[in-house]
């Protein structure tokens, strides 16, 4: 019995093989995950894969494999070029293509003979045999692969060829066998996509070559491998985007990574090929807001008066705060509160992505009215762990030189390119050739150490005839990562239009250096009292500051106060006001220790009196009272430093 089950399995084997049944040939895949925000209408940048075949696999003409996206996410960058095997820049053709044996001592080398450069490359893995590790190209005519995938889909194909399937791509009659790729004994063959180098002979390794086409871009590309619409292989124009560029539905996709399905086919046969992982991992999700626009002080935007303009030329600069009302309570944009007010566009996650990455800045005005007044943007880079960038006011203090140099494309409302600024003298309508609205930048790199740029804005022109009281004028900074697209978009205001700048209004702020303890348990008997009136013809308001020894700080809500009218305040009465918490450090108990108070009053010429006593003793003295603008005393109380 046991001599007849050894003979069946030895015929069963031999059917197997005669049946054209064989082993699935091993593929270790590497990917690199790369992270993404997946916020809406972001087109970011996956990682690169690398799929290295074992000696002895086998790939005929006619035989594929595919990476397919989860659903959820989708391409959002057309792919189509073929690796063409040999040094040159034509199409597929009878001079170009795999073809022959192919040593590893052949194909250019890296240190150390690695698998880690060049779109292809063979390598001998058995060292000291006196052997040459190789691959062999078979058959009836030279071999090629080519990379397609489809903006909005999930799917990238990446097909054997062989040279008679230059003309027909979809004909089934051509995907034959005819001609075979072995990997010989003792070598590895890669193939290494999506990593964003052109593999023409001067990027990755020399002689080691890609197809790529002339660059010629329609318009919608970013301006460094193509895009090029309708151009197929024979006509000498594939379109050459060689990089992993997915859109993420983050409503219909909430997975934190992005792993891809590896299937292989054609003319060998379902599975024909075992991937090492079969779904990698190619991104992972980063917080949506991770990239934001940050500020350096909490008033974001300022007023700009539509009666005549400002200085007679309708301009203002948000970088030097000029152009702005002097003074709006209880917002401010004047030069010494607001100026450093910068746009920045941070990275909490980390830094700006991989050395060698490019990048281009885009800058949209709200328009209708409202444009660039020029093109001097700027970009400057700080390193990580930099802390004084808000308070240096001059731009790109302490950070890189300008890493744009200034060099911008410029669109106007309507889209047209435009070398011809407004200077809004005359506050008129400004010429549709002149209305700036969009500034792209030339590509720029080497942020992969800093988690801040700080963006400099050019000046605005605008026409007061456009806007009406209250509109705004915002600007759009739009963080690409190349070649895929953007990666971050953020919206700030800049103005706010009023009819006219209000006049200052007229403020007092009086302090009360010495304030016994409120609370009876804490007075030693000692009580408290102040008061202080609106001598002004019109009513106004007060709030109250108390700062305790001990650390705490509190403030009362706003409250009015009648023209001539006074306040006094006693312990109790003090104790029984509405306070809010400013700071807790001494344990947040209002009363228990003794304080200064500060009372600022949005009306001119108030006075005020401070008294203590304990039945036996008293004293008292005159509040001391500075009149300004509220701006300038809320500058001056921080400059007191309570």
């Amino acid at each position: 019995m046991k001599k007849t089950c050894t003979l069946l399995l030895a015929l069963a084997m031999v059917l197997a093989f005669g049946t054209g049944a064989m082993a699935a040939f091993n593929v270790t895949v590497t990917a690199n995950s790369e992270p993404i925000t997946a916020q809406t209408g972001a087109c970011e940048k996956a990682g690169s894969l690398t799929f290295v075949f074992d000696a002895g696999t086998i790939i005929k003409d006619g035989d594929w494999w595919t990476m397919d996206l989860p659903q959820g996410v989708t391409l959002c960058r057309n792919l189509d070029y073929v690796i063409i095997g040999t040094a040159t820049t034509s199409v597929p053709s009878a001079t170009g293509g795999f073809n022959g044996t192919i040593n590893a001592a052949a194909v250019p080398a890296d240190a150390g003979e690695e698998l880690d450069r060049g779109i292809w490359k063979v390598k001998d893995t058995v060292s000291g045999d006196g052997l040459n590790g190789n691959i062999t190209v078979a058959g009836t005519s030279r071999m090629f692969f080519r990379v397609t995938g489809t903006s909005g889909t999930q799917r990238i194909r990446l097909g054997a060829y062989d040279m008679d399937d230059t003309t027909t791509w979809n004909n089934a009659a051509n995907y034959n066998g005819g001609t075979t790729i072995t990997v010989s004994a003792g070598a590895q063959f890669q193939i290494k996509i999506l990593d964003t180098k052109k593999h023409d002979g001067t990027e990755g390794i020399a002689g080691v070559w890609a197809y790529k086409d002339t660059d010629v871009s329609t318009g919608v590309g970013y301006g460094i491998y193509g895009e090029d619409a309708g151009d197929t292989l024979t006509s000498g124009g594939a379109d050459w985007d060689n990089a992993y560029c997915i859109s993420v539905d983050g409503t219909a996709y909430t997975s934190q990574t992005v792993n891809i399905s590896i299937n292989s086919g054609g003319v060998s046969g379902s599975n024909f090929l075992t991937f090492l992982p079969t779904n990698p991992q190619i991104a992972h999700r980063i917080s949506a807001t991770a990239i934001s626009l940050a500020k350096c002080k909490p008033d974001e935007y300022g007023y700009v008066s539509l009666t005549g303009g400002q200085a007679g030329t309708c301009t203002f600069d948000y970088e030097a705060a000029t152009g702005y009302c002097t003074d709006v309570s209880p917002n401010t944009f004047t030069a010494s509160t607001v100026t450093g007010n910068k746009v920045l566009i941070s990275n909490t996650s980390g830094t700006f992505y991989n050395n060698g990455d490019n990048f281009k800045l885009v800058l949209t005005i709200s328009g209708n009215g409202a444009y660039w007044g020029s093109s001097s943007a700027g970009v400057y880079a700080y390193p990580s762990g930099n802390t004084t960038y808000c308070n240096a006011h001059a731009v790109g203090a302490g950070a890189s030189g300008n890493l744009t140099g200034g060099a911008y494309t410029i669109t106007t409302e309507t889209g047209v390119a435009s070398t011809t600024a407004a200077t809004g003298v005359g506050c008129g309508t400004i010429a549709a050739g002149s209305q700036w609205k969009t500034l792209t930048s030339a590509s720029f790199s080497s942020i992969d150490t800093s988690n801040l740029l700080e963006v400099d804005l050019p000046g605005v022109v605008y026409s007061p005839a456009s806007f009406t009281n209250g509109n705004q004028v915002t600007a759009t900074v739009t963080l690409q990562r190349l070649p895929c697209g953007t990666i971050f978009t953020g919206t700030r205001v800049l103005a706010q239009f009023v009819s006219s700048c209000p006049s200052a209004t007229p403020v007092t702020s009086l302090l009360f250096p010495y304030a016994t303890p409120f609370a009876a348990a804490s007075n030693d008997g000692w009580w408290f009292g102040m008061s202080f009136c609106n001598p002004s013809s019109a009513a106004g308001t007060y709030t109250i500051y108390v700062y305790e020894d001990d650390g705490d700080s509190f403030s009362s809500a706003g409250t009015s106060l009648a023209a001539g009218d006074m306040v006094t305040l006693s312990n109790a009465d003090l104790l029984a006001l509405t306070w809010t918490t400013v700071s807790s450090t001494g344990g947040g108990v209002m009363g228990n220790t003794r304080s200064h108070i500060i009372v600022d009053c949005n009306f001119a010429s108030a006075g005020g009196f401070g008294m203590m006593g304990n039945g036996a003793d008293s004293t008292g003295y005159v509040a001391n009272g500075q009149a300004s603008t509220l701006a300038n005393v809320r500058l001056n109380k921080a400059e007191w430093k309570y």
